[in-house]
């Protein structure tokens, strides 16, 4: 791979994943509603050399959970949702095996945000937390 390919695809990556942690949520009000903004201000003219044409962004999903629950690890194998998502952009599996531990009750709710169709953008999406599942975790999938 030549050097500016790896950069452009390490470039890439950094933006691939995206883990927010939250504050558990005040134990009083056992719920909260948050609004999450996401904006994309990368652009020809912040990267001239390593903008693409046509860049844009999937949709956005993830899920709350708790700290025992990890959407990816570092070193770890990728389910085959995570990895139609990183290289497609498609989430339709990871939104069912989200859907099977959401039915399992090992995770909270699911969240998704439209994407970005040309970048620099923004992706808005509102979620509720829980003291049962205080912690947020998302993906996206930024391309070319």
């Amino acid at each position: 791979m030549c050097e500016l390919n790896r950069q452009a695809w390490l470039f890439g990556l950094s933006f691939l994943l995206v883990l927010i942690c939250l504050k558990p949520v005040n134990a009083a009000s056992h719920k909260a509603t948050y609004k999450m903004e996401l904006t994309i201000e990368w652009s020809q003219s912040l990267a001239p050399f390593e903008y693409p044409d046509g860049a844009h962004m999937s949709s956005l999903i993830g899920l709350t959970h708790q700290d025992r629950y990890s959407l990816f690890k570092d070193g770890a194998t990728a389910s085959s949702g995570l990895e139609l998502l990183a290289e497609n952009g498609r989430f339709g599996i990871l939104r069912a095996q989200f859907e099977e531990l959401e039915r399992k009750d090992r995770v909270g709710t699911i969240v998704i945000a439209d994407g970005i169709k040309k970048v620099p953008g923004k992706m808005i999406t509102t979620f509720k937390l829980t003291t049962d599942h205080p912690l947020l975790s998302v993906i996206t999938m930024l391309a070319p």
